[in-house]
C-alpha cells in the first residue's frame, strides 16, 4: 500500500520538516511514498530512503568495479563466505554510514540536509558515469520518469501521482491472465480531470519490441487494475493523494473520481520538428496494429505530458496503403521491409499516378523541394505523403483551364468566368508549392530559401477572373496530418509576421491583444496564417483584388477538421473567404468526364474507398 503511518507523517511535518522542505524545494529531487517509507529519486536512482525511524542510502552507489563483478554476484560471493567480497561490501557500508551520519544526528537542520544532498548527488553522478563508461549502462527511462513526475506536479493536464506501481501477487486484483505468473509494474499513475490514468511510458520505438511491447502491457492492465471492480486501486490512490496533499507535494485542489482507471501509452523521444511527428505516428501505428486505438500521450521538450490528436485516420490510411503495396498496386517498386509504407529510393516515382514523369520535370525545372526526409531531390516514397496526395489529385489538371474552372466554381460557389495562366510558371494554370517574392512581401529571407523550402509555400495556387477582377485561389492540402501542441513563437518569426497580423483585414487580433504565443503560432493555424499574409501582400501589390482560401482535408480526418474550424476559422474576420472541403468533393465536377476516367478510378482505389 502506498501509505505512511500517522506517526511518520507527523514526524515529517515536525522534527524532520527541514528535510521535507528541502526536498520539495529542490527541482531535481522527486519524492514518492511507498509502503510506510519514502524514496527520494535523483538522476534515475534512489538518493535517499526515509523510514519512520531512520535513513538509508544504497552503499553500492560507491562501488567502482562493476566491470569486474556486478552487485548481485558480489553479494552472492559474500554469502558464501568469500573474504574479499565481504571486505569490499564492508568498505561500501562504511562509506554509506559516513555519508548518513549527519542526517542521523539528534536534530536536523537545513545546513545538514543541504550538505547531505550535495555530497550524495556527486556520488550518484560518479556512479552513473562509471556504469556508462564501464558497461555502457544508462538509466534514461528512469530519469525520464522522474523528470516527468517533477514537471507534471502542477499546471499539467496529467498530474503525476505515483511512479512504478507494482501489482503484487497478493493483491485482490493480482494478475489473472494466461501469460504465466506476473507482477505487473506500471510506469506512471496520473490524474486527468479527476480520472485516474495508468500510463505506460515508451522511450523510442525499440521500447515497443519483445516483452516490453504494446500487447503485453495491455494484457497486464486488463488482468489487474482493469478488472478491479471493487475500486480498491482507486481508493488506494485517493488515500495516497490525501497524504501527498497533507505533506505539500501536490495541490490541495486535486480530486479523484470513482470512474474506472484508464490505460494510456505515452511516447518519449528527444527530437524535434518533422522527426518527432514521424516517430509519434510510427508509435501510434505500432499501438494500432496491436489492438490499441485509444488516445496517446507524448512527452514534450519540457517533459510535460501532452495529449496527441487522434491518429486513428492516419493508422487506417497507412494500413490501407500497405495492403495496396503488398498486393502489387505500386508495380515493381521496392518496399521498405521495416516500414512497409515507404517505397525505396528511386522507386518513389511509383508513388505518383502513372509515375507521371512531367511531375518530376516540373519540380526540377522550378527547383521545387520535395517533402522527402531522405532526399529532397526526388518524390517522397511515403505512401501517406500529403504532397504526393495533392499531386496525384491535381497535377493531371494543371493545363486544363476548363477542368480547373469547374472545380473552383464548385468549391467556392463564386461563378468565376475563367482561369488565368500562372504568373510564376511559364506554362499551365495551376502552380504547385506556390511562393513569390516572400523575402520582400513577408520578410522570409533565409539563405537558400525557395519554393517548398524555408518559404511559406501554398500547395496549389489558381488565378481566376470574375468580371474584370483577378482572384487568388490558394489551396492548402492535407491528408493524414494531425498536430501536437507546439508554440512556434520566436523573435525572428515575430519580426516577420507580428505587424502584418496587426494590419491584416482577415485575421482577428487575439482576445488578450497578445500575438506572441497565440493560436497564430500553433499548427494548423501557423501555416494558414502565413498563407493568409502572403496572399494579402500580393493583393496589396495589385496581383489580385481578393482571395478565396480552400483547405483540403478528408472527411475522415475529423481531428484536423475540428482543429481548423475551432482554432483558425474562429479567428477570421467576416470578410475572409475560407472553406474546408474533401478531395473527392473538390474533383466531383470531373465525374463522367472521359478524359479523367483513369485518374478517378486510381483515386477511388487508392484513396477514396474505405
Amino acid at each position: 500500500m502506498r501509505q505512511l503511518s500517522e506517526v511518520f507523517v507527523n514526524k515529517l511535518k515536525g522534527e524532520w520538516k527541514p528535510l521535507l522542505d528541502y526536498i520539495l524545494s529542490d527541482s531535481e529531487l522527486d519524492m514518492q511514498i511507498r509502503d510506510n517509507y519514502i524514496n527520494v529519486y535523483y538522476k534515475g536512482g534512489n538518493i535517499l530512503k526515509i523510514n519512520p525511524t531512520n535513513f538509508n542510502f544504497d552503499e553500492f552507489y560507491f562501488y567502482k568495479d562493476c566491470d569486474k563483478k556486478r552487485k548481485t554476484p558480489l553479494l552472492e560471493d559474500a554469502k558464501k563466505g568469500n573474504l574479499a567480497a565481504k571486505k569490499i561490501i564492508a568498505g561500501l557500508i562504511g562509506s554509506r554510514d559516513m555519508l548518513l551520519k549527519p542526517l542521523r544526528s539528534i536534530e536536523l537542520n537545513k545546513s545538514i540536509v543541504e550538505e547531505y544532498f550535495q555530497k550524495a548527488k556527486k556520488i550518484m553522478f560518479n556512479w552513473e558515469d562509471t556504469l556508462k563508461k564501464q558497461l555502457d549502462i544508462s538509466h534514461e527511462e528512469k530519469q525520464e520518469q522522474q523528470q516527468i513526475s517533477l514537471v507534471n506536479r502542477k499546471d499539467s493536464d496529467y498530474v503525476v501521482l505515483d511512479l512504478e506501481y507494482a501489482v503484487s501477487s497478493h493483491s485482490d486484483f493480482s494478475y489473472n491472465g494466461n501469460k504465466g505468473k506476473k507482477v505487473p509494474r506500471f510506469d506512471i499513475i496520473a490524474i486527468h480531470n479527476g480520472q485516474l490514468v495508468v500510463i505506460e511510458l515508451k522511450k523510442g520505438m525499440d521500447a515497443t519490441e519483445g516483452t516490453s511491447g504494446v500487447e503485453s502491457h495491455i494484457d497486464c492492465f486488463d488482468h489487474t487494475i482493469g478488472r478491479d471492480v471493487n475500486g480498491l486501486f482507486v481508493q488506494e490512490m485517493k488515500d495516497l493523494l490525501k497524504q501527498k496533499q497533507e505533506l505539500g507535494i501536490l495541490d490541495k485542489s486535486l480530486k479523484i473520481n470513482d470512474n474506472k482507471p484508464k490505460f494510456i501509452f505515452a511516447f518519449a523521444e528527444e527530437m524535434s520538428g518533422k522527426t518527432q511527428k514521424h516517430e509519434i505516428n510510427r508509435f501510434a501505428y505500432c499501438c494500432y496494429k496491436n489492438g490499441y486505438t485509444d488516445e496517446i500521450l507524448y512527452v514534450d521538450d519540457s517533459k510535460k505530458l501532452q495529449k496527441t490528436m487522434s491518429k486513428l485516420f492516419y493508422c487506417q490510411e497507412r494500413e490501407k496503403q500497405e495492403k495496396l503495396a503488398k498486393n502489387g498496386f505500386f508495380g515493381k517498386a521496392k518496399i521498405n521491409k521495416k516500414i512497409p509504407c515507404i517505397l525505396m529510393g528511386e522507386d518513389s516515382k511509383y508513388n505518383l499516378f502513372n509515375r507521371i514523369p512531367k511531375v518530376i520535370d516540373y519540380f526540377n525545372k522550378y527547383q521545387i523541394k520535395w517533402w522527402n526526409l531522405f532526399n529532397h531531390n526526388r518524390p517522397s516514397g511515403v505512401l501517406v505523403s500529403s504532397q504526393i496526395h495533392c499531386l496525384n489529385h491535381l497535377f493531371a489538371l494543371r493545363c486544363d483551364k476548363d477542368a480547373l474552372l469547374a472545380i473552383i466554381n464548385n468549391a467556392t460557389k463564386m461563378e468565376f468566368d475563367e482561369v488565368l495562366p500562372s504568373f510564376i510558371d511559364e506554362d499551365g494554370y495551376l502552380s504547385f508549392e506556390f511562393a513569390y517574392k516572400n523575402d520582400d512581401l513577408i520578410g522570409e529571407n533565409d539563405k537558400g530559401a525557395r519554393r517548398g523550402y524555408m518559404w511559406t509555400s501554398i500547395d496549389a495556387m489558381i488565378i481566376a477572373r470574375k468580371g474584370k477582377d483577378k482572384w487568388l485561389i490558394p489551396i492548402e492540402w492535407k491528408y493524414t496530418e494531425t498536430y501536437e501542441k507546439e508554440d512556434k513563437t520566436c523573435q525572428k518569426r515575430l519580426e516577420r509576421y507580428e505587424e502584418l497580423i496587426k494590419k491584416s483585414d482577415r485575421l482577428k487580433m487575439p482576445e488578450n491583444g497578445q500575438i506572441p504565443h497565440s493560436i497564430y503560432f500553433q499548427e494548423p493555424s501557423y501555416e494558414l496564417m502565413r498563407q493568409t499574409l502572403l496572399c494579402e501582400q500580393l493583393i496589396a501589390k495589385d496581383y489580385a483584388v481578393d482571395f478565396f482560401h480552400i483547405n483540403i482535408i478528408p472527411k475522415e480526418n475529423t481531428e484536423l477538421r475540428k482543429a481548423v474550424e475551432n482554432e483558425f476559422m474562429q479567428n477570421l474576420t467576416k470578410d475572409a473567404k475560407f472553406k474546408i472541403i474533401a478531395p473527392q468533393e473538390l474533383l466531383s465536377p470531373l465525374q463522367g468526364n472521359d478524359d479523367y476516367k483513369e485518374l478517378l478510378n486510381y483515386l477511388e482505389t487508392r484513396y477514396w474507398n474505405s
